[in-house]
């Protein structure tokens, strides 16, 4: 399924457009904890949101059908408010992106069929309103492979940021776009109103991202995390500036995560036990380091390892 191919099956499908409604945004997500995806249909009209959810049928031909669906008047949303459902243990639970720029999170105390949507944080993990980053858009996957969740956020700022292990370390990491070339991170508006939607494109371990954009194009992010689980890529770090001077920081940066340790051309180390994140540069600082050529040793966890030359000035 590397390259899978798509036709046309059904224009109205689920006959939404007879309703009216502007603005469907689609998720899968199984809210009844039956094995089965149910399909949750945001909708906006007259000024209000709801939410129709159609529970698989359990049938593989025919999962939805039209006229059998649950609706949620969802009051807790405004127009151009996006969700994010997900399960939290038995519940429902959901994060709302809002158009003010915060990121609210709703627990469902009620049923399925009588949802009762209680504010547990309007300013989630301290994202407040922001005149500069509006439409905040979320998505939640386990982005790196270590078990934990991650939740993935996009604003009309256009920086793209990642929520580590979001309910435990809760690291931000951003800027997250990597040129694989220089291994410098990097980031790249995408418009104002995107919405981002994780899933497997690529045949690989971990999920990739897509943006779907409001000017009506797709732009697809491919997860490089991929590669280095799977063994495919090799060492590499860049350092910058090269050469410095004394007074100035050594920025250094990895394709992986790695352990650096500063080396003299006598092999005295200098400084041991610099751990580095993938991607995310780090800063040593020189101050009052001879003049000289140095070496950088970088090693990960499975003991490959590169080298690298830096020279101090006066």
């Amino acid at each position: 399924a590397l390259n899978p191919q798509l036709a046309l099956a059904d224009s109205n499908y689920l006959d939404i457009a007879a309703a009216g409604f502007a603005k469907v945004l689609p998720q899968f997500l199984d809210v009844n904890h039956n094995g089965w995806p149910d399909l949750l249909l945001t909708l906006q009209k007259d000024g209000g949101v709801q939410v129709r959810a159609y529970l698989h049928s359990g049938h593989p031909l025919q999962p939805y059908s039209p006229g059998s669906f649950i609706t949620w008047q969802m009051p807790q949303l405004n127009p151009g408010d996006v969700p994010c459902f997900f399960s939290e243990g038995d519940a429902l639970a959901m994060l709302a992106g809002r158009v003010e720029g915060r990121l609210s999170k709703y627990h469902n105390s009620g049923t399925l069929t009588a949802p009762d949507w209680q504010l547990v944080a309007d300013n989630y993990l301290d994202i407040s309103d922001n005149y500069k980053a509006r439409n905040m858009r979320v998505a939640l996957a386990d982005l790196d492979g270590d078990g934990r969740q991650d939740l993935l956020r996009y604003d009309d700022s256009g920086e793209l940021k990642i929520h580590a292990d979001y309910l435990g370390e809760n690291r931000v990491v951003s800027p997250v776009l990597l040129d694989t070339v220089s291994l410098a991170t990097y980031h790249s508006s995408l418009g104002k109103e995107v919405i981002p939607a994780i899933g497997h494109l690529t045949g690989r371990q971990l999920p990739d991202l897509v943006m779907g954009l409001r000017s009506g194009g797709l732009v697809m992010l491919r997860n490089h995390q991929n590669d280095r689980l799977s063994g495919e890529i090799a060492v590499r770090v860049a350092v910058y500036p090269n050469p410095l001077s004394s007074g100035d920081i050594l920025q250094v940066v990895a394709n992986q995560p790695v352990t650096a340790s500063v080396l003299n051309l006598q092999g005295q180390v200098l400084l041991g036990g610099v751990d580095l994140h993938a991607n995310e540069p780090a800063g040593i600082e020189l101050h009052g380091w001879r003049p000289g050529l140095y070496l950088l040793v970088a090693q990960n966890e499975t003991g490959q390892r590169q080298v690298l030359r830096f020279v101090v000035l006066d």
